[in-house]
């Protein structure tokens, strides 16, 4: 049973190391920024023809290169391909992030609408 015993898969099932003891020089970053510069595609396997949503890794790795493995068009000694692969569970943070930033300017918007609304009540009466 390879799978309990190995280091990868065991963080899969239970999450990652995220103790703030073990972190330092923390920063604030844009969410939307980041999402904005990744371009996500609907896309069919070659294998099957299934479809998905995805990244391109090669694509990924030039915006969050912590996110993907190996690099584009990696090949071993016997001209086999070194296949690259995405993290996604580690975009996570960056789509909260993106998510509250939203949130923050719809809550802005709204302001607005309610001072446009008063402000137009008013020079009706």
């Amino acid at each position: 049973m390879r799978l309990l015993t190995d280091e990868n898969a065991f963080k899969l099932l239970t999450g990652s190391t995220s103790d703030y003891r073990l972190k330092e020089d923390a920063q604030e970053f844009s969410g939307l920024d980041l999402v904005n510069r990744i371009q996500v595609y609907d896309y069919a396997w070659k294998a099957d023809g299934n479809r998905e949503y995805g990244v391109m890794a090669h694509e990924l790795q030039t915006e969050l290169p912590y996110l993907v493995t190996g690099k584009k068009d990696e090949v071993d000694e016997n001209c086999q391909p070194h296949i690259q692969r995405v993290n996604y569970a580690k975009l996570v943070p960056v789509l909260l992030r993106a998510i509250q930033e939203q949130q923050e300017m719809i809550s802005e918007l709204r302001e607005q609408v309610e001072t446009i609304k008063q402000a137009t009540a008013d020079t009706a009466l």
